[in-house]
């Protein structure tokens, strides 16, 4: 995250503490961070609906579970229609492929997305 151009930042919120990554550490402000969040979730306010296993798919050589959903929400005034596709690696519980159809206003898009992830990143808990 950067504010203004300034230096990036790294967060992690974990209700009410934040933890913001400095000099390779982790520090906590003291401010509590439960307003922002909640903020930040009530802008996501989504329905959720047509959740559906798919079963097992073959995914680049990668054995995933394949899920289905709808998902709507209404962002400034536009209302967003999406049908989503996700694989998720079978061995590792991480997403590998998503893919949507969707609709805002009135124009229909289409995204397709493999994700790769990085064995070497790990992420450990700030405290």
């Amino acid at each position: 995250m950067s504010n203004s151009g300034g230096p990036e930042r790294e967060y992690i919120v974990i209700d009410p503490a934040a933890y913001a990554k400095k000099s390779g550490g982790r520090s906590s402000p003291r401010i509590d961070q439960s307003r922002m969040l909640a903020n930040f979730v009530d802008r996501l306010d989504m329905e959720t609906t047509a959740t559906s296993g798919r079963g097992p798919e073959d995914v680049t050589g990668t054995p995933a579970l394949a899920y289905t959903f709808t998902y709507t929400n209404t962002v400034n005034g536009a209302l967003i229609t999406n049908h989503d596709k996700i694989r998720v690696g079978a061995a590792s519980g991480l997403p590998v492929k998503q893919v949507v159809d969707g609709e805002t206003s009135g124009t229909a898009y289409h995204s397709e997305q493999v994700i790769e992830h990085d064995s070497t990143i790990t992420i450990e808990a700030p405290i």
